[in-house]
């Protein structure tokens, strides 16, 4: 079992539980950074829960469609609460989460629910961008070299690199192979590479401004 368990775990899921450990270690009691810890419980708890699933030769795809909805959703509500001008910009979050469910249950139901990652990460990115112009355009320039800004960050590359991946998943694309590795495989380890050290770069500078 346990030689199984390391054939399975991936550097990633180590990455995740190591970077949730660091929050924990270096928590601190403010909204943004609470909803960041559950963000990773979520993070972990996916993770944890489709290793053992694929010890236990248990199909994963719920697993992973609970998981699109609930990161999207709680990094477009992080992103509107805080970037937003006004109360109606949480439609945003709403028609997301109206069209994951919609999707889950009518659509692509227990089928791996790619449309539900593939227009919560579109809004994302849109949404980023759009305030992102409207800063410069306003001059507002302190936002980009905030701690905010490396969070509200962190996810871009992540969405993108799995929007590509799903977004022509019929195609030859993904399995492409560069030394012996799908571009699947490189592509998604590049993603959360850098999406959990943006992470831990907030975390610690976080830390460090409380000190």
């Amino acid at each position: 079992m346990l030689t199984q368990l390391i054939n399975t775990i991936s550097f990633i899921s180590i990455y995740t539980i190591v970077t949730f450990l660091v929050a924990i270690v270096f928590y601190k009691p403010n909204f943004t950074y609470k909803l960041l810890v559950a963000i990773l419980i979520v993070n972990v708890s996916t993770e944890i829960t489709s290793l053992y699933f694929q010890l236990n030769k248990i199909g994963i795809n719920n697993i992973y469609n609970i998981y699109f909805i609930l990161h999207t959703a709680m990094w477009l509500y992080l992103i509107i609460n805080t970037l937003k001008r006004s109360i109606k910009e949480y439609f945003l979050l709403t028609t997301f989460i109206v069209f994951a469910f919609t999707n889950l249950i009518f659509i692509e139901q227990s089928n791996l629910n790619y449309y539900t990652f593939i227009v919560g990460g579109i809004m994302y990115i849109i949404y980023f961008m759009l305030k992102s112009f409207l800063y410069l355009k306003h001059e507002q320039l302190t936002i980009f070299k905030s701690n905010s800004f490396i969070l509200l960050s962190t996810p871009l590359l992540f969405f993108i690199g799995f929007i590509i991946i799903f977004g022509f998943r019929d195609s030859n694309l993904r399995f492409i192979k560069i030394n012996d590795k799908d571009l699947y495989s490189i592509i998604s380890l590049i993603v959360n590479v850098i999406y959990y050290t943006l992470l831990n770069i907030y975390i610690f500078k976080n830390f460090k401004s409380y000190e």
